[in-house]
């Protein structure tokens, strides 16, 4: 996930020519999903609104954290996920803050239950060297439940293409399927 983070108005934007803003995001529970962060300043041109800048001298990391929301109201419960985003990467334009985000935790599966999906809010904090929250963003986080889990297993019924056997003189061959089931055809190696 690649989140350009217009630090002057404190929004999540599009990119660095695209000031239109990002409220809401979706992941999916149980990802390892990798974060990477383009801090933006405004320029005030219009062809090229933002530059990508590092963080202060007196920062130390950006936080990626979020709580699931009930009625409107933001959790005082531990976090859904969390995670601490200080490894810098690129320079320029390319310059990121990156990190990972962990999605498969039991908080996540407890507040999700048996629901589709879960909403939460999400917050961007720069912390200080001395760990004070110097600047903060807020935006929209959908969970959805994974699809594919450790625990699902495919169709009750996978019917083979086709398959090798032997025949009673003891030669092998393969044998060719249609989708229900049937054989079709029966090859051995010439001569057989």
């Amino acid at each position: 996930m690649l989140i350009y983070w217009d630090t002057t108005t404190r929004k999540i934007v599009r990119s660095t020519t695209d000031v239109s803003e990002i409220t809401d995001s979706a992941l999916i529970a149980r990802d390892q999903e990798a974060i990477s962060i383009a801090l933006l300043e405004k320029t005030g041109s219009g062809t090229t609104p933002y530059t990508v800048s590092a963080l202060a001298a007196t920062d130390s990391k950006i936080i990626l954290a979020a709580k699931q929301i009930t009625d409107s109201v933001v959790a005082d419960s531990p976090y859904l996920c969390y995670a601490e985003i200080a490894t810098l990467t690129g320079s320029g334009d390319t310059l990121r803050y990156t990190g990972t985000l962990n999605l498969n935790t039991d908080e996540i599966e407890s507040a999700m239950g048996t629901a589709d999906y879960l909403t939460a809010q999400a917050e961007l904090t720069v912390l200080t060297t001395t760990d004070t929250h110097r600047l903060s963003t807020r935006f929209a986080l959908r969970i959805y439940k994974k699809v594919v889990t450790l625990e699902t297993a495919g169709p009750a019924t996978y019917l083979p293409a086709w398959r090798y056997v032997t025949n009673a003189a003891g030669h092998a061959g393969v044998q060719l399927y249609n989708y229900d089931g049937v054989l079709l055809a029966e090859f051995y190696p010439p001569g057989v």
